[in-house]
């Protein structure tokens, strides 16, 4: 008796791995460029809240925290301790600020270096 049994040759099991390794790829890129679009809306949400409470500490204080009292002034106007940016870096206070009289809150972005273009701030200039 005899079986015609067709295998899968080694072309066509090369084809299928190549679209799956372009599809993953495709996938994984994508994913990676919504993670870091996550952790700048992240940031800019979290420099947000620092805002509100530099708001609610100059109510209450008459003044906007010093640059030696730093953001952990802060803490008792906010829900939670005072976090480090989305890479772990510590959030950047300086009163006045850059451009400004008002304070500054920077996140210094993936790097963690200032002035390379991929800062976040409350700065209206950048």
């Amino acid at each position: 008796m005899k079986h015609n049994r067709r295998g899968v040759t080694l072309i066509e099991m090369l084809v299928v791995v190549t679209i799956i390794a372009l599809f993953s790829g495709l996938v994984i890129n994508r994913y990676f460029d919504q993670v870091a679009k996550a952790r700048v809306t992240l940031a800019r949400e979290q420099i947000g809240a620092f805002e509100t409470a530099l708001g609610i500490h100059k109510l209450s204080t008459g003044s906007f925290p010093t640059n030696e009292q730093g953001l952990e002034t802060l803490r008792p106007y906010l829900a939670k301790r005072i976090p480090n940016d989305p890479w772990g870096h510590p959030y950047t206070y300086r009163n006045p600020g850059a451009h400004s009289t008002d304070p500054e809150i920077l996140s210094c972005g993936p790097d963690g270096l200032p002035g390379n273009g991929d800062d976040i701030s409350n700065d209206p200039v950048n």
